[in-house]
């Protein structure tokens, strides 16, 4: 399956995710943030993706590195809910 991770810039939320489901499943991600692409960018990769994980719906970036172990921490648990949609 192939995920699409979005949030605003494509750095820390997104990025977070996309490193959690590509280390811990065997599902392809690619992390993008929606103010720092094209929209034609962004609806390719729409087209692409089975899945969409929108980060900006869950909270804001409050860490600046997606290799905070609380965001990881908070990655894992929203990975959890969605992965239920799949």
């Amino acid at each position: 399956m192939k995920i699409l991770c979005i949030c605003k810039a494509g750095n820390v939320r997104s990025v977070a995710m996309a490193q959690y489901i590509r280390d811990s499943t065997s599902h392809e991600a690619i992390a993008i943030g929606i103010d720092t692409c094209s929209i034609e960018t962004f609806d390719m990769l729409l087209e692409w993706a089975d899945h969409n994980i929108d980060m900006r719906y869950y909270f804001e970036d409050y860490w600046h590195d997606p290799r905070h172990p609380v965001l990881k921490k908070k990655v894992k648990e929203i990975w959890k809910l969605e992965e239920k949609l799949l």
